[in-house]
């Protein structure tokens, strides 16, 4: 069965503290810092730090880290300059991506990590220099290198593993007069154009649902930094810890299904940090 916050209904006294163990989460995770990488082992650090994890008795039985998969989006730079650049999405993206991959949660060879523009922070660049020579795959933002990206994650995400969608980038409603549905929302990639905002982007519901129909991971987790209506060029727009791998770890004991987590609320924008 997928769970989740809109398209789908689990008893109430089991979901709402699934949402209250990730909520908390989410916010460790903002804060987390990354260190540069100096030659470091990643297939090793990923092993001791997943060692350690399961060593607190808080991973789930049924939980098997060499199914997991990933994919991290990040959209700095779009084709269309109308539509305002971002500063900091390559690196939500990057950072993400080398947390699930140091605390041993997800393979570096089942890592997709899809970029437009540069991380503007010096450690990030090392950081994304570090996953790619380990393994990880490091394409464009545009649409058809994050759709196949997508799609690949989601085809190595197996039944025991965790897969990870992270999107960091612009998005818009289908009635930007009207409240949104969650389900109701298009992430930009990077050539998609202010004139049809609704072309080569990512379909947040037609996602939800085919991870629905077809997807073999039991747990998956979205997470979107999105403008949800603020991309216009002149507007304010937004530009690894062991505690947190625990509470991921003891999030997964409780949920089976689809969560997923936005970074503003409808109509909302973020800011840079």
């Amino acid at each position: 069965m997928t769970a989740s916050a809109s398209s789908m209904h689990p008893p109430r006294s089991r979901f709402r503290p699934c949402l209250a163990r990730l909520l908390p989460m989410m916010a460790i995770l903002s804060l987390a810092a990354t260190a540069p990488c100096e030659d470091v082992d990643l297939r090793a650090l990923g092993r001791a730090n997943h060692g350690q994890l399961a060593g607190t008795g808080l991973v789930p039985a049924d939980f098997d880290a060499a199914q997991s998969a990933g994919l991290f989006v990040g959209v700095n730079d779009f084709s269309d300059e109308s539509i305002a650049d971002l500063r900091y999405a390559a690196d939500d993206a990057v950072d993400t991506a080398w947390f699930f991959v140091t605390q041993g949660l997800i393979p570096l060879d089942r890592v997709w990590i899809c970029l437009s523009g540069e991380p503007s922070k010096p450690a990030t660049r090392a950081n994304r220099d570090a996953l790619a020579a380990g393994g990880a795959t490091i394409t464009t933002g545009s649409y058809d290198e994050v759709y196949d990206a997508m799609y690949a994650a989601k085809s190595a995400a197996l039944a025991k593993g965790l897969l990870v969608l992270q999107f960091s980038s612009h998005g818009v409603s289908s009635d930007p007069d009207a409240r949104a549905a969650s389900d109701d929302l298009y992430l930009f990639t990077a050539n998609t154009r202010k004139s049809d905002p609704r072309n080569r982007t990512i379909d947040l519901g037609t996602l939800r649902r085919d991870l629905g129909a077809t997807g073999r991971a039991q747990r998956t987790l979205i997470l979107l930094d999105a403008c949800r209506e603020k991309y216009e060029a002149g507007q304010k727009s937004g530009d690894a810890s062991s505690r947190l791998s625990s509470k991921v770890a003891e999030m997964m004991k409780d949920v089976r299904g689809t969560v997923t987590i936005f970074a503003t609320k409808d109509r909302g924008f973020s800011f840079p940090s």
